[in-house]
């Protein structure tokens, strides 16, 4: 990791650890929050550029790799933050090489002010074909010299808080397309959903809506191209993520085998919990290795599949596999480490399990990318 990306990480986890502490989330969740996050903490991630890491410059934004909103993410993680970090870094991946108005306007609007644009990724009913952003029901039909979109979208992040909406859906010829369409306009509805590790996602139905020719981003095999790339990218964010937050509830539990004594002694000095924390730091150890390999393939794909002899989705499947089974195993390790009150609610060790959860059942589980590993490997 280079110096500036290391000096942005530990800026990211000291900002959080001050204004974005894991124990906002009760308040969130017992207020019942429509937004489920903090708009006033948002602004300051804003400002200090987090919104338009991955942007171009042209668009108001950084124009740094996407290795720097992984370390953003992971950083982040640490503090569980629900604000739309990873949403934001999806929107730039989704809008940066479009060249319309619309698109310009909304990537600006995003870096310069943080007004979200969100990425609908998923749809309900999908069955076995869940994980396949291709699995498509929305439609869009022509209508005169423009079109018309119906269909549903589900567990959209950031859906209650976010100003446009990037919309996968089948044309009129049955290709991918995808369209850039304003949240309030005429015939969108947004419904809330809450999530078990209370990040803010909603479900968004579409009846009938207008769409007009130079709101559509892409069309065919470069729509369908770059709705994989958002999903490859997101896969990799959420391996960050999951790294991040098993690294955090790992120095907890550390923390706590230091600090708690049983017959006179910190538990720490327990043979049997100081192995169980030795594999846990090998687990962790492995998974960023694997992290900064799917980072490295995202961001030199021909040169990291010279290097490694491995395609760059394999290594995306490889991490997200890994950061699933990784985090969770480490958060229920923890739990259990920090014994009963690791059970309670008024602990804060509990909902770094949660988020593991989500990532893990978030554009495929650990089972789904060890399969698709296996595939392109020709094993399967």
């Amino acid at each position: 990791m280079s110096t500036e990306r290391q000096a942005l990480s530990k800026e990211v986890a000291r900002f959080c650890g001050v204004r974005a502490p894991v124990g906002r989330l009760r308040g969130f969740r017992d207020a019942g929050d429509a937004l489920g996050f903090d708009p006033v903490v948002w602004q300051e991630m804003a400002a200090l550029g987090w919104a338009g890491v991955h942007a171009p410059e042209a668009s108001g934004g950084a124009g740094l790799p996407f290795g720097d909103v992984c370390a953003v993410v992971e950083s982040a993680a640490r503090s569980l933050v629900p604000e739309p970090l990873l949403t934001s870094a999806l929107a730039a991946v989704a809008l940066r090489s479009v060249d319309t108005p619309p698109a310009h306007d909304a990537l600006t609007a995003l870096a310069e002010r943080g007004r979200l644009t969100t990425v609908a990724l998923f749809e309900s009913g999908r069955g076995a074909a869940r994980y396949e952003v291709d699995a498509l029901g929305t439609r869009l039909e022509a209508d005169g010299s423009g079109f018309r979109l119906t269909g549903e979208k589900s567990q959209v992040p950031h859906a209650t808080a976010a100003e446009r909406i990037v919309v996968p859906a089948r044309g009129p010829d049955g290709a991918v397309v995808l369209a850039l369409v304003p949240l309030d306009r005429p015939g969108v509805a947004v419904t809330r959903q809450v999530l078990l590790d209370l990040r803010p996602v909603g479900r968004v139905r579409f009846e009938s809506v207008a769409v007009a020719p130079d709101e559509l981003l892409a069309t065919g095999p470069a729509a369908h191209l770059l709705l994989e790339e958002v999903a490859e990218h997101g896969r990799v964010a959420l391996a960050a993520e999951c790294l991040g937050l098993a690294q955090r509830a790992f120095e907890l539990t550390l923390e706590w085998l230091k600090e708690r004594q049983q017959f006179g002694v910190p538990i720490g000095s327990f043979q049997a919990l100081q192995h169980r924390a030795a594999g846990l730091y090998v687990q962790l150890t492995l998974l960023r290795s694997a992290v900064e390999a799917a980072v490295s393939a995202l961001e030199d794909p021909e040169g990291t599949q010279t290097r490694t002899g491995h395609s760059p989705t394999r290594l995306v499947s490889l991490a997200k596999a890994l950061a699933c089974d990784t985090a969770e195993h480490v958060a229920r390790e923890a739990i259990q480490m920090h014994g009963g009150i690791g059970m309670t609610d008024e602990h804060d060790i509990g909902w770094y399990l949660k988020r593991a959860r989500v990532n893990a059942a978030t554009l495929g589980d650990a089972a789904w990318h060890r399969a698709r590993w296996a595939r392109l490997g020709g094993y399967a």
